[in-house]
């Protein structure tokens, strides 16, 4: 690295160092697995703070009793990381008809510089205004699967996955099992490339046919910048090995560990150690409807990949020197998404299956410290709230425009009062749709419940 570039990245660590301990930023990081909505929820957040008012955002106090001055877009601190593209994804939802921003492929950051009126005797003493800036995070979803497999070694790894593909049509896994027992002593990359390929297949195939998230290496699934490399090229071993302790350096497994550890330390440790160690606040989207249509199988693959996850962020109390070294997640919200999906008589219902999906993580995080919020969330709506009168009674809907379909009135179904017992899973009464994005108006979108997340996330920051 040559010596203008160091001082550079000395200079903004500096800067970072000097906000944060007058605990003027908030590093957030937005996590969900894939399809939970993370791009969406930074588009309508973005979007709802640079044309926040109190009719918009009425449950936030900052926006409610007057106190906001202005937001605006800053540049980013990490000048390494690619910027959030709100434009391209405003452009989208201004479309005719709207669409979806698409999802995450890489890792990125937007600055919003938040400038208010403080109620605290000293900040108001000393400037009229005060500036909170919030760095937002986003990453795809596929990455943050990687996660787990810092505490598993090649061995645990390809048991745990071989349980995974059991849910892949036998046929195909009979062609990758296959294909691992053609393989000889020692192999070439191109081999190992070629076989890695199916078993990409059969990732593939869980995440889109059965909607499973519990899949790695992520970075196969989605390579980003480490498309076509070695390091990716690897997959788990299913047949039965005589001695693990003990394997030839030649042999085809000791390859494919020495590859696993490689992607261990290369990218998942550095992937965690420039990253997720640093964030202040978490907010968790999670998708319980796309599971809960499609069957248990995918729900309990839900409910574990969060688990799993949950398990290598940073968490705890703070004070002012750890705040400034050594920033810990003090604050987390698990919000379930695309609440607007169900009738808003069904909503407190899906509040209770999220609670539900994540009882044994909380009560795990409540004892390092951390103070936990769960929420229903529709950063940016795609249905309205409407009643119908039906056979001489008044039914709860939501309106919308199916994707592929004409607009109309709609009753998904009824969701468990909470977790799902055998008698639901065979009746299926919900069933998940699809919809498109309701138009902006005047170039904002509508929402559902980002008021009370960003009282929940940042209310204390802002008094």
């Amino acid at each position: 690295m040559k010596a203008g570039d160091i001082l550079t990245r000395i200079a903004s660590k500096s800067q970072q160092l000097a906000v944060r301990s007058l605990d003027k930023q908030v590093k957030l990081a937005v996590t969900g697995l894939s399809g939970a909505g993370k791009t969406t929820f930074i588009t309508g957040l973005v979007n709802q703070l640079l044309n926040a008012s109190p009719e918009s955002l009425p449950l936030w106090d900052l926006a409610r009793e007057g106190r906001l001055v202005s937001v605006t877009r800053v540049p980013q601190p990490d000048l390494n990381i690619a910027s959030f593209d709100y434009q391209s994804a405003l452009s989208q939802l201004s479309a005719q008809p709207p669409a979806w921003p698409h999802s995450t492929r890489k890792l990125t950051q937007i600055r919003l510089a938040i400038r208010y009126r403080s109620e605290h005797p000293l900040w108001s003493t000393l400037s009229d205004t005060q500036t909170l800036y919030l760095d937002i995070v986003d990453y795809p979803g596929e990455w943050l699967l990687d996660l787990p497999m810092l505490a598993m070694d090649y061995r645990q790894w390809s048991q745990t996955m071989a349980q995974v593909l059991e849910l892949c049509p036998q046929a195909e896994l009979d062609k990758f099992r296959q294909a691992c027992q053609a393989l000889g002593e020692s192999v070439g990359d191109e081999t190992l490339a070629r076989v890695s390929e199916q078993y990409r297949d059969l990732l593939l195939y869980l995440k889109h046919e059965r909607g499973l998230s519990y899949l790695q290496p992520g970075r196969l699934i989605l390579p980003g910048d480490l498309e076509g490399t070695p390091l990716i090229s690897f997959f788990p071993w299913l047949e039965a090995v005589e001695d693990w302790d003990d394997l030839p350096e030649s042999s085809v497994v000791a390859q494919l560990q020495q590859r696993y550890s490689q992607y261990q330390s290369q990218v998942v440790k550095r992937f965690y150690r420039d990253h997720f160690r640093y964030f202040d606040r978490q907010l968790v989207l999670v998708d319980c409807l796309s599971p809960l249509s499609r069957g248990e199988a995918e729900m309990r693959d839900t409910a574990k990949a969060l688990g799993e996850i949950l398990q290598h962020f940073h968490y705890g109390e703070r004070h002012w020197l750890t705040q400034i070294f050594s920033p810990k997640i003090d604050k987390l919200v698990f919000a379930a998404s695309k609440a607007d999906h169900v009738s808003y008589q069904q909503r407190p219902q899906l509040l209770n299956l999220l609670e539900n999906m994540l009882a044994q993580s909380r009560q795990e995080l409540q004892l390092q410290g951390t103070q936990i919020h769960t929420q229903t969330l529709a950063s940016i709506r795609a249905t309205s709230d409407h009643q119908v009168d039906h056979q001489g009674q008044t039914l709860p809907v939501i309106s919308g425009t199916p994707q592929g379909e004409q607009a109309g009135h709609f009753y998904p179904g009824d969701l468990p009062p909470q977790w799902p017992d055998s008698d639901y899973w065979t009746k299926r009464p919900f069933q998940h749709m699809r919809f498109l994005p309701q138009p902006l108006h005047k170039g904002q979108a509508r929402h559902l419940g980002l008021d009370a997340l960003l009282q929940q996330l940042l209310g204390d920051k802002l008094k």
